[in-house]
């Protein structure tokens, strides 16, 4: 599948907790290989970032729709 990634052609979000490390080199490697991929870190947060800080993620995702 990560050949095909290169295919995607509309605007894509990889977005993590910096503490989450089962996705760090994922989301790394999405935003690499998916042109228009933006990613973003969250700062001393994990894996449930909704539930950690719901208004720093709503502000990225707010951030990454106005920015379409």
């Amino acid at each position: 599948y990560i050949a095909r990634l290169r295919q995607i052609s509309c605007p894509c979000l990889a977005l993590h907790g910096e503490t989450d490390y089962m996705f760090i080199r994922p989301m790394a490697q999405l935003a690499r290989e998916i042109p228009h991929c933006r990613l973003i870190v969250m700062a001393g947060r994990g894996h449930m970032t909704a539930l950690e800080d719901p208004q720093a993620l709503a502000d990225h995702l707010i951030g990454f729709l106005k920015a379409l």
